[in-house]
């Protein structure tokens, strides 16, 4: 069957510093991941498919072509660092599913976050310390 249309629709929720005015028109630029797909048929030989995605990163909204509204980064850490491996797979590994790859470098970040802690501390003594 063809594909007639794609499209696609966003929820979410972004903390913004300031207002926005009611019938005006903005440039909106989000990280999102597609969490499923929805197929509807057209009855004529044709389908629609409906990606559904869900913000997951920082919003940018452009007001007026000049000034840049940047949101405040919600949710808990690990929501985060999952949504920043998802778009790493994303990028670089989609030849395996993702949840192998998630658990996989999960189990890497368990065994190795020790070496990643000193190494930070070689880097930079203070951040150990300011944590005390």
């Amino acid at each position: 069957m063809e594909i007639d249309e794609h499209n696609f629709k966003i929820t979410g929720t972004s903390n913004i510093p300031e207002s926005l005015s009611l019938d005006k028109r903005y440039l909106i630029r989000t990280e999102a991941d597609c969490y499923s797909t929805k197929e509807k048929t057209n009855n004529d030989g044709t389908k629609n498919i409906t990606y559904s995605l869900r913000q997951t990163g920082v919003a940018e909204i452009l007001d007026d072509g000049k000034h840049i509204i940047k949101s405040k980064e919600k949710g808990t850490m690990s929501k985060k660092m999952h949504g920043r491996i998802y778009f790493y797979w994303n990028e670089n590994y989609t030849n395996i599913e993702f949840d192998e790859f998630y658990e996989a470098i999960m189990k890497d970040l368990n065994f190795y976050l020790p070496d990643f802690l000193n190494m930070l501390k070689d880097i930079d003594g203070t951040f150990l310390n300011k944590l005390k």
